[in-house]
């Protein structure tokens, strides 16, 4: 079961989007509870600023080795013109289950613009820097990770650019 709803309107130039997510599963499998997924967000928009977040949690029910959360938050200006600009933000972790201290974190941030090279066609350049790290006990939720990824730390830089269609 799944559910989900959108309130989108705007006031005078002020822009208003909301939205929630909701979903579980039955397990018919001994000693594991169900799965269940929520997830909200929103962004309000004035004069070419948007500003906008969300939050997610997913509890696997036993399913998995691990339950995940997670928020983003973010903000764009829309210049006069053909350039948006923006900033925003990932965070999220996973967290063992059955008895474990486990922890894997990651983290992740952008940079990016984009401009509008005519109908349905933008270019955006972007820069990221991504963090990972992974606590774990032995024999725990991470320890079987393919290339022994239990306490360790991984980081990053992306740059990119990218072409983009829409139709």
């Amino acid at each position: 079961f799944d559910i989900a709803a959108a309130y989108s309107q705007s006031f005078n130039g002020f822009d208003v989007d909301l939205s929630a997510r909701y979903g579980t599963a039955d397990s018919n499998v001994a000693g594991n509870g169900d799965p269940e997924v929520y997830v909200f967000g929103a962004s309000f928009g004035y004069a070419g600023f948007t500003v906008g977040g969300s939050y997610g949690e997913n509890s696997n029910g036993g399913f998995r080795n691990f339950n995940s959360e997670g928020w983003a938050l973010g903000a764009t200006y829309d210049m006069a013109g053909p350039w948006t600009f923006g900033a925003d933000t990932y965070q999220g972790e996973y967290n063992g289950v059955n008895g474990t201290n486990d922890k894997a974190e990651y983290e992740a941030y952008q940079i990016i613009a984009n401009r509008e090279l005519g109908q349905g066609v933008s270019w955006s350049v972007y820069g990221v820097y991504v963090q990972s790290t992974v606590n774990g006990e032995a024999g725990g939720s991470f320890s079987g990770v393919p290339g022994g990824l239990a306490n360790s730390e991984v980081e990053g830089y992306l740059v990119g650019t990218s072409v983009n269609l829409t139709f």
